[in-house]
């Protein structure tokens, strides 16, 4: 007798929902929001940084020099480049089931992570170093339009602004790889 009302209650335990998963499937919700949301910003300032780009050329660089032109298509197509892996990036993340099964779903959180970290990795390092060599390309013509002391300034400054900028980036993508984990680990829970 007593077997059964262990046996009765165990199987009452099982069927009571596990608060804990709620709770943790609730927080990867947040989290998968949230880096979605990280995702969108950077289209849109990648976007605009474009949009930027092709009225700058068609305004001072559409009859400059070959190596200004080359410049420009260094620093523009490696960004259009990152905002259509950006928005992949994005439909991979939306299609993350966090309610399925959580052994899928942490296989499919491998995968995204590792997508991501190459995003952040490889790909963002080319970018940088292409967009440095379309800037300094660039400069060629900018010597033809402005005086040489403003030239020299912007050549000189350029890395500074590079490294404060390279440092908020760097400091938004271990954000985003620090909720990856996290989530990755709440998975890991929720499966043991």
């Amino acid at each position: 007798m007593d077997d059964l009302k262990r046996n009765w209650k165990q199987e009452k335990a099982r069927a009571v929902p596990n608060v804990n998963a709620q709770a943790l499937l609730s927080k990867a919700e947040t989290f998968k929001k949230s880096s979605i949301k990280f995702q969108y910003g950077n289209v849109l300032i990648l976007s605009i940084t474009l949009t930027f780009y092709l009225i700058f050329f068609y305004r001072f660089l559409i009859y400059g020099t070959l190596l200004s032109k080359v410049g420009f298509i260094i620093m523009s197509v490696p960004l259009l480049i990152r905002i259509i892996a950006e928005i992949i990036s994005i439909s991979k993340g939306r299609n993350i089931k966090l309610y399925d099964n959580a052994f899928q779903h942490n296989d499919q959180l491998i995968r995204y992570t590792a997508f991501r970290k190459w995003m952040h990795g490889p790909v963002t390092y080319t970018i940088m170093a292409l967009y440095t060599i379309g800037y300094y390309f660039i400069m060629v013509q900018f010597a033809e339009l402005v005086s040489g002391w403003l030239i020299v300034t912007m050549c000189i400054a350029y890395p500074v602004v590079a490294y404060l900028i390279i440092m908020q980036v760097r400091k938004g993508i271990k954000n985003e790889m620090r909720q990856l984990y996290l989530l990755s680990e709440y998975y890991k829970e929720i499966e043991n």
